[in-house]
């Protein structure tokens, strides 16, 4: 193992402590636990506070994500571990201004155990919560189990999008639900090139040979949908892409107004991301035709996806289904979708993030 660390069992605190020196007008901590880390200016009286967390090794995610228009708190463990119960819970508690806080973290069952008792805390302390979970990864689970999906590099957009409600003075479900609906339109996929190594034991995490890489892997080494040979930038682009543009069920697109109606038309290979939004609601039409030559570009080498995470090509902004309805609990399972005139910002957000011009 080849890190530049002192003492491994040390390795998070002294991280953290490093941050808090460098950024002492951007981020404190509200008490003596290191693991818990807010903005300066919290709690601010009015405004929605939203705290993420989640095991270090994973930088920025999830402390570099804490500032203004972002998150207002968040919450660690060890390297690859949960933060604990009370730390979720004073995570919250130091940024609520009286407005309620929303929850905004990946989809790992550890993270979801204890946010979710830190929710039954909080009830008592009479903190009103929501709770939203990233899940992004479209190599984890079929679209139709998108729920299950692991949260990975996806959730930035989702802070951004939530962390700008909030800073604007949006109400806790007002900001819940821009979050929702990022989640709800953003697909990612991960690429693997050499393993993990965790400081605390100096080894792997899993095995992957000199030369060869993993397509959809987790960020915790998770197994992904396929090992090869490394390919070009090309190769693993179109790899991919032919998974994540049918799940998003992006086509040729529709110009999100008549200001942008005569701008040039960006080419296919600039109009979407591998962990971007895209535009709209579920329910929208517009993103209703799948890429329909998603498949062509694929390398000969390259299998198709395995069959667990095969994709359909229609898009679920088909789907008639309404959203669910939020719960007061503020627990994992109230995570909802909503419309609301303020939101069409961050659409036009999303449609500059797909390399469209604004």
């Amino acid at each position: 193992m080849k890190k530049i660390i002192n003492n491994p069992d040390q390795f998070v605190d002294e991280m953290v402590e490093g941050i808090l020196l460098a950024h002492p007008d951007q981020v404190k901590t509200p008490g003596d636990d290191r693991r818990v880390l807010v903005r300066a200016d919290s709690p601010a009286p009015g405004r929605v506070g939203i705290v993420t967390g989640g095991g270090s090794g994973h930088l920025p995610l999830f402390k570099g994500y804490v500032g203004k228009g972002l998150c207002s708190g968040v919450a660690i463990g060890n390297v690859f571990s949960s933060p604990s119960v009370q730390q979720c819970a004073d995570a919250a508690k130091a940024v609520d201004g009286g407005a309620g806080v929303l929850f905004l973290y990946g989809n790992y069952g550890g993270d979801v155990f204890n946010f979710d008792l830190a929710v039954d805390l909080l009830e008592l302390d009479g903190i009103e919560t929501r709770t939203v979970l990233g899940c992004d990864d479209v190599a984890s689970q079929p679209k139709e189990r998108a729920k299950d999906r692991r949260g990975v590099a996806g959730i930035f957009f989702a802070y951004k999008a939530a962390g700008a409600a909030a800073e604007r003075g949006d109400s806790l479900d007002e900001v819940a639900a821009v979050a929702q609906k990022v989640v709800d339109n953003t697909a990612t996929m991960g690429v693997g090139l050499s393993p993990t190594i965790l400081p605390t034991t100096g080894a792997a995490s899993f095995d992957l040979p000199e030369g060869e890489m993993e397509i959809g892997i987790g960020i915790h080494g998770e197994p992904g949908i396929h090992r090869g040979p490394l390919g070009t930038a090309d190769e693993i682009a179109d790899q991919i892409l032919d998974s994540v543009i049918p799940d998003l069920g992006l086509g040729e697109g529709v110009w999100p107004s008549s200001s942008t109606a005569s701008a040039p038309r960006p080419s296919k290979s600039s109009t979407c991301s591998t962990a971007a939004p895209t535009r709209g609601s579920r329910n929208s039409a517009s993103s209703s035709n799948a890429a329909t030559s998603a498949n062509t570009r694929r390398p000969s080498k390259w299998p198709a996806p395995r069959s667990r995470c095969s994709r359909s090509t229609t898009s679920s902004s088909n789907s008639s289904t309404p959203p669910p309805s939020p719960r007061s609990s503020g627990r994992h399972d109230n995570a909802f979708t909503r419309t609301h005139p303020a939101h069409s910002g961050f659409d036009d957000a999303a449609h500059r993030v797909l390399g469209r011009t604004a």
